[in-house]
């Protein structure tokens, strides 16, 4: 599987990287909106994991680009990474997220 980390948290990104790397997976790290759509460009992906609080712009950008991308009828599977208490605000994101928000 080949995935997108779109994280900007050194930290944070180097343990979701490291952990998908020891399953096998392809994962490319990004840290900005900007770096995300230029890897998006050239490269498709299986699942985009996206940080929601980027300091350039809202992480829902980068699906927003994906998804225009793809072209009609095309799924995107992307999986939002945030701090935000979700069970405070659990519509943060929903309107770029198939669905809506997903709250345990």
């Amino acid at each position: 599987m080949r995935l997108l980390l779109v994280e900007d948290t050194e930290d944070v990104a180097d343990a979701i990287v490291a952990s998908f790397e020891r399953r096998g997976d392809a994962i490319d790290l990004v840290t900005s909106v900007d770096e995300a759509k230029s890897a998006i460009a050239v490269q498709d992906y299986d699942v985009m994991l996206l940080d929601i609080g980027l300091p350039d712009v809202l992480g829902t950008e980068v699906l927003r680009s994906a998804r225009g991308r793809a072209g009609v009828g095309v799924a995107v599977e992307a999986r939002i990474v945030a701090a935000r208490d979700l069970h405070a605000d659990p519509v943060a994101g929903q309107e770029h997220v198939a669905g809506g928000p997903q709250v345990d």
